[in-house]
């Protein structure tokens, strides 16, 4: 019986001591590899995956030339990116948080990232390779120096020898264009503009003004494959406001209606219901570029604490509001 409690206390005891137990830090880097995902036109993306530097303080300085030239250009540092994951809640999938008739509800969406340094190249020519150099810097220890070469996307191009179709803005809504086909836009407003159809490799749909007086408000390409746009106008809205705080006035009107009390002002109060609102349709505007994967991808930032909303309230009305993203000293 002695022996019996004996071992009950010895287990008990290195349960208590595991649970107890903490991972030890590894402030030293160990570095992995190096990818340049998702090149564009005139830009690569630069990651390195590392193992440790708990403490963040591992540097990764860039530089990158042009194959066969000798010229090095210095780049941005790479961003220091610990490992992550962050699950969207469904409620942002959906354009409220009620219940509606209809499928479930989506599960929620789960985003996970490696623990690494990434950055991006600016400013680079198209369809040209690159040699670039990161030069890592651990005060713990484990600096390294990697080269990698990368090259960046060709411009897209119509087919050769392709089909001519010209239009205007009221003949475009009914076109049916196929693979390899040039669309060429006749000036006119064309509004908002939803892509239907697809082109092939080799083949793409192009829609192309050669003068820029083809003018849309919006151009939805999502879910399209191989479609191309080329020299059209895009203007939503037609002006932007910018408020530079240390020259900002406030009528005497408005601070008089201020005073009186009339309106709350909350923070962070109802971030989805500022964003909703923003997205509903309103005069001279029938639809918005907040769309369900925005409403997804800033709620989630907001529940991370990188995204915030301001609201005005009329009692328990809410009858203003503006949201964005904070990035050190600015607010988007």
């Amino acid at each position: 019986m002695i022996r019996y409690a004996i071992l009950v206390f010895v287990v008990l005891g290195c349960l208590w001591a595991a649970a107890g137990a903490q991972p030890e830090a590894m402030n030293e880097t160990l570095a992995l590899d190096v990818t340049t995902p998702y090149p564009t036109l005139i830009h690569l993306a630069v990651e390195w995956r590392i193992l440790g530097d708990d403490d963040l303080d591992g540097v990764v300085s860039v530089r990158f030339r042009e194959i066969g030239t000798s010229e090095w250009r210095d780049g941005m540092p790479l961003r220091r990116v610990p490992k992550g994951r962050l699950a969207i809640p469904r409620r942002w999938w959906r354009r409220d948080a009620e219940e509606v008739d209809g499928p479930p509800p989506l599960p929620n969406r789960i985003f996970e990232w490696a623990n690494k340094h990434s950055g991006s190249l600016f400013d680079l020519m198209s369809d040209t390779e690159y040699e670039i150099e990161l030069s890592l810097h651990d005060p713990d220890g484990g600096d390294a120096v990697k080269r990698v070469r990368a090259r960046t996307r060709p411009e897209p191009r119509a087919m050769p020898n392709a089909p001519i179709t010209r239009v205007t803005p009221e003949t475009l809504r009914t076109l049916k264009p196929t693979a390899g086909d040039v669309v060429l836009l006749g000036a006119g407003d064309y509004g908002t503009f939803v892509a239907r159809f697809d082109g092939e490799p080799g083949k793409p749909i192009v829609y192309r003004s050669d003068d820029g007086a083809a003018r849309f408000t919006q151009i939805d390409l999502i879910g399209r494959s191989y479609v191309h746009v080329e020299g059209v106008t895009v203007v939503n809205p037609e002006r932007r406001g910018v408020l530079p705080l240390d020259r900002l006035h406030i009528p005497r009107r408005l601070a008089r209606t201020v005073r009186r009390g009339r309106f709350r002002i909350s923070a962070n109060e109802d971030f989805c219901a500022v964003m909703i609102a923003c997205a509903a349709p309103g005069d001279g505007r029938e639809k918005t570029w907040i769309n369900r994967t925005i409403l997804s991808l800033y709620g989630a930032l907001h529940d991370s604490g990188h995204a915030h909303s301001i609201e005005c309230w009329d009692d328990d009305t809410l009858v203003g509001g503006l949201y964005g993203v904070s990035l050190g000293g600015a607010f988007f």
